[in-house]
C-alpha cells in the first residue's frame, strides 16, 4: 500500500513528532511505501513580513501545501492519505486536496485543537471546556487563549469555524484518537462517534523488561511547566522530605525548582536537565515509580507506556489519558489533580508498601505487551 502521511512539525518537538516517525518507520518496516509531506513551523523565522501578515490567511488555505500535496499526488497515486498535524503551515485545505483526488484521508487527533483554540483545554492554571460546553470558541477568542492573543485566537479559530462549514473535517473517513478519553472529547463536540476509532501509540523499541527490585527514588521525566503539574510536584515534595525526586527536563518552572531547592536545601531532589533517552530509560530501570503530574488533559503519555515496559509502577493524576493509562492499584496509583497533598499521600502510600512494587511493574509489563507495541499497533 502507497501511504501519504501528511504532518506540520513544531517548534519544539514533542510526544507528537515521536508518535508520528515511529509510525511511518513501522509502516515502512512492514512493507508499505510511506511518502512523506512535512513542513515545520521553524518557516515561520524566515517569512517576510508582509508573509507573516497573511499567516490568518495561510493558517485556513495554504496555497503552497495544497499545490504541493497535489503534486505528490500525481506522482506517487498513494492509496490513501493519513493527515497527522497542519498547524500552521499547511492548514486543513489539504484534506480537501487529497478528497478531490480521490485519495481517501484519515486524520489521528493528536491534540484538542479543533475544540480549543489553546488545544490543551489548559487556560490560566486550571482545565478549562468553556468552548467546548458553549459549542463556540467565542470564550477562547475573548480569554486570548492562543498566543495570549485575542486576535491570533481569532484568526485560528476563523479558519477552523471556516472549514466546518465547508464540511471539510465530514470528508475525512476515520479519525484515530490515541486514547478512548480523547474520542469521548471529540463526541462531546460534536463529532460522530461512529467516524472515530481509537489507535494508541506505541514504542519503537522495547526497552526491556526489568523485574528486579527497584531504586529508592522517585522519578519524574518531562517538561517542566504548568500544563505538565510541575508546580504541584514541587510543592508536594515539600510535604516529602526523606523520599528522593530524580527530575528529567527543563521548562519554564526550572528557575521556581532551582529557587525551592535554594529555600529547601535539605529537600533530596536532584535536577538532573535533559538528558538522552537511554540514560531516560536507565532511570526508569532504578526508579521506585514514575510520577506524572499533569494539570491539563493529556491525550497519550509515552513515558508511561515506557515505564510499563521497563516494569516501573506509575502515579498519575487521575484525569485526561494518565486516568485511562494507568489502573488505579493495579499498575499504579492516582491522585486528585492540582492537589499537591493527594499527590504527597499517594507517593507516601506507595513508598511505605514496597512489596506493591513489582506486582505493579509485572501489571504494567503484561498492559504493555497487549497493547504498546508495534506488532500490536500494526
Amino acid at each position: 500500500m502507497r501511504i501519504l502521511t501528511i504532518h506540520n512539525r513544531y517548534q519544539l518537538a514533542g510526544g507528537e513528532e515521536v508518535a508520528v516517525s515511529h509510525e511511518a518507520d513501522m509502516l515502512t518496516h512492514y512493507g508499505h511505501e510511506v511518502i512523506r509531506y512535512e513542513r515545520s513551523n521553524d518557516e515561520l523565522n524566515t517569512l517576510t513580513g508582509l508573509q507573516k501578515a497573511a499567516m490568518p490567511l495561510t493558517m485556513t488555505w495554504a496555497t503552497q501545501a495544497v499545490q504541493q500535496v497535489k503534486a505528490l499526488i500525481a506522482q506517487h497515486r498513494p492509496d490513501i492519505a493519513h493527515i497527522h498535524n497542519t498547524h500552521f503551515m499547511i492548514s486543513p485545505a489539504v484534506i480537501r486536496a487529497c478528497v478531490a483526488a480521490n485519495v481517501p484521508v484519515v486524520q489521528t487527533l493528536h491534540n484538542f485543537r479543533l475544540l480549543c483554540a489553546a488545544a490543551t483545554f489548559y487556560r490560566d492554571g486550571h482545565v478549562c471546556e468553556d468552548c467546548l460546553s458553549a459549542h463556540s470558541p467565542l470564550p477562547g477568542v475573548m480569554h486570548g487563549c492562543f498566543r495570549a492573543s485575542r486576535s491570533q485566537t481569532l484568526a485560528l479559530t476563523a479558519g477552523t469555524a471556516t472549514h466546518r462549514l465547508l464540511g471539510t473535517w465530514a470528508s475525512v473517513r476515520t479519525f484515530i484518537t490515541p486514547t478512548a478519553f480523547v474520542r469521548d472529547k471529540f463526541v462531546q463536540g460534536g463529532y460522530d462517534p461512529q467516524q472515530i476509532t481509537v489507535k494508541p501509540h506505541f514504542l519503537a523499541n522495547d526497552p526491556g523488561y526489568d523485574p528486579t527490585p527497584r531504586g529508592r527514588y522517585l522519578l519524574f521525566v518531562g517538561r517542566l511547566s504548568p500544563e505538565k503539574g510541575a508546580h504541584v510536584l514541587l510543592e508536594a515534595w515539600k510535604h516529602l522530605p526523606d523520599i528522593p525526586l530524580k527530575i528529567i527536563g527543563e521548562g519554564p518552572l526550572m528557575a521556581d525548582a532551582q529557587a525551592i531547592l535554594a529555600a529547601y536545601p535539605d529537600l533530596p531532589i536532584e535536577l538532573c536537565g535533559r538528558v538522552p533517552r537511554e540514560v531516560v530509560y536507565d532511570a526508569l530501570r532504578g526508579a521506585y515509580a514514575l510520577v506524572v503530574p499533569s494539570s491539563c488533559y493529556e491525550t497519550f503519555g509515552l513515558s508511561i507506556i515506557e515505564a510499563f515496559a521497563i516494569g516501573t509502577p506509575v502515579i498519575a493524576a487521575g484525569h485526561g489519558a494518565p486516568a485511562e493509562l494507568v489502573e488505579d492499584g493495579i499498575t499504579g496509583k492516582h491522585f486528585t489533580p492540582n492537589d499537591a497533598l493527594s499527590l504527597a499521600e499517594q507517593v507516601r502510600w506507595l513508598w511505605e508498601r514496597p512489596a506493591q512494587i513489582q506486582p505493579m511493574g509485572a501489571a504494567g509489563r503484561a498492559a504493555y505487551a497487549a497493547r504498546y507495541t508495534m506488532a500490536r499497533n500494526y
